[in-house]
């Protein structure tokens, strides 16, 4: 059995973790349009899954191109919800002052937009740009 497997209607199954993604991310949206987005019964995936999937992507290439398509790999800036808002700090890896990075915490706690690509996960806060959603069930 692949990893990832097309079960249509736009929907891919991680065998691995039995989560249901979305094949296609939506355009760049700002958090709150993101979660406007959401699709009945789909929710923002957590880091862990966001990262999983990645993980999944980088040991089964071809089953990764196979179900979600050559251009659907997770290369861009994408919504995850962080489930320990007390570690916020974490995040705050970026160039931005204390002060941004405090005003941030406090605009939306427990909700970062991180960065995924070939060479790591590099998780990042950026509430205050827009990023892609990849809907999760």
């Amino acid at each position: 059995m692949p990893r990832f497997e097309d079960i249509g209607d736009g929907e891919v199954r991680d065998n691995d973790t039995s989560l249901i993604w979305a094949k296609v991310p939506t355009a760049a949206l700002l958090w709150d349009e993101a979660v406007a987005a959401l699709g009945s019964g789909k929710r923002v995936p957590t880091l862990v899954e966001m990262k999983g999937l990645i993980d999944g992507q980088r040991a089964f290439p071809a089953d990764f191109a196979a179900a979600f398509g050559e251009s659907n790999a997770p290369v861009e800036w994408y919504w995850v919800n962080s489930i320990d808002p007390a570690r916020e700090n974490v995040w705050q890896a970026g160039p931005q002052t204390q002060a941004l990075a405090e005003a941030l915490s406090l605009e939306k706690p427990g909700h970062v937009s991180a960065w995924f690509n070939w060479q790591g996960n590099q998780p990042r806060n950026r509430r205050i740009l827009e990023a892609l959603l990849r809907e999760v069930e």
